[in-house]
């Protein structure tokens, strides 16, 4: 789908059609990488559709482009909980070496939790708060909610050899 297309059809109708306009009459004025950028971020398109122009822009017209397009196409991926689909695309970004936003990474997060990858959250948000991976490794090995739930609480556990073992009672 050519993005001229996608946004000639989107500016006739629908809550963002000022700026589907705007973006049409800027047409000739904008870089390329920009106009894709402002077509992800002020368009209606769904996901498949936002990930088709992406990946036009990339191999076709070998336009590097911003983190806030990449931000705004797992937007749409977070609608339509695309959550697989949305990691692969910061993976995608990050091999074109396009530095992740932070709303890139915060959408990251909410993939993985959704997908239940508690040790992808933990470094997404060690990546996030500019933590060592140090750091992260400590996040990461507290695991889900669940497993948190599961472990026994500190009455029924006997501290033996200064703590250095735990015995269940």
């Amino acid at each position: 789908m050519k993005p001229r297309r996608v946004a000639v059809r989107l500016h006739k109708k629908g809550p963002r059609a000022a700026m589907a306009r705007a973006i049409n009459s800027r047409w000739f004025d904008l870089e390329p990488a920009a106009l894709v950028e402002n077509v992800l971020v002020a368009t209606g398109l769904d996901f498949e559709a936002a990930t088709s122009l992406v990946e036009l822009a990339e191999e076709e017209a070998e336009l590097t482009l911003s983190p806030a397009a990449y931000a705004a196409t797992m937007r749409l991926g977070e609608a339509e909980e695309k959550h697989v689909e949305m990691l692969a695309l910061l993976a995608r970004a990050r091999g074109l070496g396009v530095e992740p936003s932070a709303g890139m990474l915060r959408l990251s997060m909410k993939a993985a939790a959704a997908l239940g990858d508690w040790g992808a959250v933990s470094r997404l948000f060690a990546e996030l708060a500019h933590m060592d991976a140090e750091a992260a490794a400590r996040l990461e090995a507290y695991g889900a909610p669940e497993t948190l739930d599961a472990l026994p609480d500190a009455d029924d556990l006997l501290l033996v050899d200064v703590g250095l073992s735990l015995i269940h009672i």
